[in-house]
């Protein structure tokens, strides 16, 4: 299967995790409205799925919900990212429920700087998630 990352989220957030994900993935795409991730999801097959809270006004739970019943994205890991401020209560929900719905993990990524960078990766080796090789 190609090394294909798709990542939803809103424009700074979505440039930042590309860049930090540059030279990982043999390709990487991203969509910033919850219709360009279902015809984006219906026309390749992505090996990694990346989508922050505030993704097309706070929709990242209904794409992971609509990712998982996919049959071919049964496999395919989901990861939830935060990247913008969040109200503490929304945060903490999104942390609990977030493996419920079938996501592999939640990263805090709001500074957006070389640490938030690290943790990512780090997320990312942690999940084994292999970089193209």
């Amino acid at each position: 299967m190609p090394n294909l990352v798709l990542i939803a989220d809103v424009e700074g957030p979505a440039d930042f995790i590309r860049q930090a994900l540059a030279g990982r993935f043999s390709e990487i795409q991203c969509v910033h409205t919850f219709n360009d991730a279902v015809d984006a999801l219906a026309s390749r097959q992505f090996s990694l799925i990346i989508s922050g809270m505030h993704f097309d006004e706070c929709r990242m739970m209904e794409l992971l919900w609509r990712v998982k019943e996919l049959p071919q994205y049964a496999d395919v890991p989901f990861l939830c990212v935060r990247a913008l401020a969040a109200h503490p209560e929304i945060k903490d929900s999104v942390e609990q429920s977030h493996k419920a719905l079938g996501a592999v993990g939640f990263v805090d990524i709001e500074s957006m700087d070389a640490e938030s960078t690290t943790r990512l990766l780090a997320t990312l080796d942690k999940l084994c998630i292999p970089a193209a090789g």
